[in-house]
């Protein structure tokens, strides 16, 4: 949403009602992604408007590439995840599952 809306940006309520989530949930992971650089916010009256922080997206990709798929952007399959082979241990709660890019 936030890179189609480009420079004007999006309110948190209309990411909200977008999204169909309670205005808390989405403000939480907002301010997360705030905290990672990957978007900016501004006030405006009693609204904060969320932009894409480009820049940071670029560095977040370059490394991810970099580091996941030893430079070759080729190597990321269509899931976002690299098609390497290598398996990944993926932690949910108290169970560890080994993954491999075709699971």
């Amino acid at each position: 949403m936030l890179v189609e809306a480009g420079e004007s940006g999006l309110p948190a309520g209309t990411i909200s009602r977008r999204l169909g989530l309670a205005p808390s949930t989405v403000s939480h992971h907002l301010a997360q992604l705030e905290s990672g650089g990957l978007i900016g916010a501004t006030r405006s009256g009693r609204n904060q408007i969320y932009r894409l922080n480009r820049n940071g997206t670029r560095e977040l990709i370059t490394f991810l590439t970099q580091d996941c798929c030893g430079g070759d952007p080729g190597l990321i399959g269509t899931s976002g995840t690299c098609a390497t082979g290598l398996a990944t241990t993926k932690q949910a709660g108290s169970d560890t599952k080994r993954v491999t890019p075709t699971d």
